[in-house]
């Protein structure tokens, strides 16, 4: 609603007296007289729509900007070939490698970005033989499975006890890394015989899930 000339000076003189009267003590409280409260809302609610200007026009829409990057990395590759001797286990076999960060002639995934990353392999390995192996980054161990389950006396204390046949033949990782730009990853085999098959039995997968530096 426009303002009116010839009652602007009667709606400014009224605020004026409005003021007057909320300010200087000229009214009851409202705890006492609930409906003159009420009242000067409603008067201050008429002056504030008196005085105030008309909407204006809505301004041109501004261009579209660019979507947002979201980098796709992510990679799972699975074993084909007999994998009998202990060391880094090369998945051959590429079922996406989205980015081309996996290399499937030597088993290693370099990191892109610095962020979080999800990373799982399925270690199959031979009926009544067990599997050891360990998840590297930056040729640091950072998780260990064993299929025989957990022993605290370790290889180098009861060599004879660890290669005994067991019936465990599956280790398995599931861990969310934080990696920077250049790190790697890989599966190192310590022990066993993996299994191979043109239907996947040993995969190993990383994925990105967000970007951001290490804290």
């Amino acid at each position: 609603m426009s303002l009116d000339p010839r009652t602007a000076h009667k709606d400014y003189a009224y605020s004026l007296d409005l003021d007057r009267s909320l300010f200087h003590g000229n009214w009851t409280t409202p705890s006492a007289d609930p409906q003159n409260l009420k009242l000067h809302v409603a008067r201050m609610e008429f002056v504030a729509s008196r005085l105030r200007g008309e909407t204006g026009m809505r301004g041109e829409q501004g261009l579209v900007g660019e979507a947002a990057r979201v980098p796709r990395v992510s990679f799972s590759a699975a074993l084909t070939y007999p994998q009998v001797d202990p060391g880094t286990v090369v998945f051959d076999k590429v079922l996406v490698n989205d980015g081309s960060y996996y290399d499937p002639y030597t088993g290693i995934f370099t990191a892109p970005y610095d962020g979080r990353y999800f990373i799982s392999a399925i270690l199959t390995g031979h009926k009544n033989e067990k599997v050891e192996a360990v998840l590297s980054k930056s040729n640091v161990a950072i998780a260990r499975v064993d299929s025989a389950g957990y022993q605290p006396e370790g290889l180098e204390y009861k060599p004879m006890v660890e290669n005994k046949p067991n019936t465990g033949s599956l280790g398995i990782f599931n861990i969310i890394l934080p990696l920077k730009v250049g790190d790697t990853v890989c599966v190192d085999l310590v022990m066993g015989k993996l299994a191979h098959s043109d239907e996947p039995l040993t995969v190993f997968s990383a994925t990105l899930l967000y970007e951001g530096a290490e804290e």
